[in-house]
């Protein structure tokens, strides 16, 4: 169905972004504690991405969505306000595993747009 390879594409950059850095600082590189919740909502992705009902890849792309952007928002709001006070604006770069999860997650929105928008066709034998 239109969408579902989009979903399995956020599964994968989802599940890579979850094991690679989110921040690099001249200090040392902090650890993101919920790199487990983010692989697994990548395998519910992946589920949603393979699965041939539509609805049910529908509910999955939404999950893996806001899943994926609310903690990506609550751990960059966190971290931010951490690093700003103990370092300010220079001295920390934004890593690859965040920007790939930002990117699996709005890749499930475009997913989940396009897997509500499309009428499912049915094959008569």
């Amino acid at each position: 169905m239109p969408g579902q390879g989009r979903l399995i594409a956020a599964s994968v950059l989802v599940m890579v972004g979850a094991f690679l850095p989110w921040l690099y600082t001249a200090f040392s590189q902090p650890k993101h504690p919920q790199f487990l919740w983010l692989f697994v909502v990548g395998f519910v992705a992946l589920a949603g991405g393979l699965i041939p009902n539509q609805k049910i890849a529908y509910w999955h792309s939404v999950v893996t969505a806001v899943v994926t952007l609310g903690l990506t928002a609550w751990y960059l709001f966190q971290l931010v306000v951490e690093i700003i006070a103990k370092v300010g604006f220079g001295g920390w770069m934004l890593g690859p595993g965040l920007v790939l999860t930002v990117a699996g997650g709005v890749l499930a929105i475009q997913s989940a747009r396009t897997l509500a928008t499309v009428q499912a066709v049915r094959v008569e034998a």
